[in-house]
């Protein structure tokens, strides 16, 4: 089987919907299940051909982007939660160059949204950074900021929800010991600046963005993810 053919449906149904509830609509129908194990019956080769690369973000989760991403100016990544990754501490609250639309595969978040303001003795240091070049992100301090929570959102499997570029959010999984996945459709950049802002002041001029994870590791992730979706269980070849 050509298991790319699913990407390519995939990818025809999202061009299709000019509208972001269109496109939610897409997301929340998707059968993510009989795609990882279709590129999982094919073992590398067939990895390779529904994903363009994967590493491990520093706000604690893997990310990999779905092959074809891109086509009008929209990306498609999968994060994936493990509770034997390794401690990433306070993920960074923070904005997005763009908006995006999110389903939540199974486990459960928490989605919480702030609001800054700038305070010379702010609990938050507040970096601004620009597109990354290769694994590297460009961060600028701008100064220091109180953050203040708005609201906190608990998003369960099979929840569908949206963000607007603007809005400063961190998303976490509600239990250190459950795995959590979602698929996230990037729409097209708004702007080329993120705001970043972390209680430790830690990031330098140029920060490595990411450890890059091989195809023999995302196939081990994907088994992972694949265990854990509902209809594909014990279905697939190693």
């Amino acid at each position: 089987m050509d298991c790319s053919r699913s990407v390519d449906a995939f990818w025809r149904q999202i061009e299709r919907s000019d509208t972001i509830g269109g496109i939610e609509q897409v997301l929340d129908r998707l059968d993510v299940a009989q795609m990882v194990d279709d590129a999982l019956r094919g073992g590398d080769p067939a990895v390779r051909s529904i994903f363009q690369d994967a590493h491990r973000h520093p706000n604690g989760f893997l990310k990999a982007t779905l092959r074809g991403s891109g086509r009008s100016g929209r990306y498609v990544r999968l994060h994936l939660w493990r509770p034997t990754d390794e401690a990433h501490g306070e993920p960074d609250i923070h904005d997005h160059r763009w908006s995006f639309s999110s389903r939540v595969l199974f486990g459960a978040l928490c989605h919480r949204t702030f609001v800054a303001e700038m305070a010379a003795d702010g609990s938050h240091h507040h970096y601004r950074h620009r597109a990354p070049r290769s694994r590297e992100f460009d961060f600028q301090l701008v100064g220091r900021s109180s953050l203040h929570e708005q609201k906190a959102d608990l998003l369960a499997a099979g929840s569908v929800y949206g963000l607007g570029h603007e809005t400063l959010h961190r998303v976490e999984p509600t239990s250190a010991s459950d795995l959590v996945a979602t698929l996230v459709i990037e729409h097209p950049e708004r702007r080329e600046d993120t705001n970043v802002f972390s209680r430790v002041c830690q990031r330098s001029p140029s920060s490595a963005l990411s450890r890059t994870c091989d195809w023999a590791g995302l196939r081990v992730h994907l088994h992972e993810l694949r265990d854990h979706l509902p209809g594909v269980a014990g279905s697939t070849t190693t």
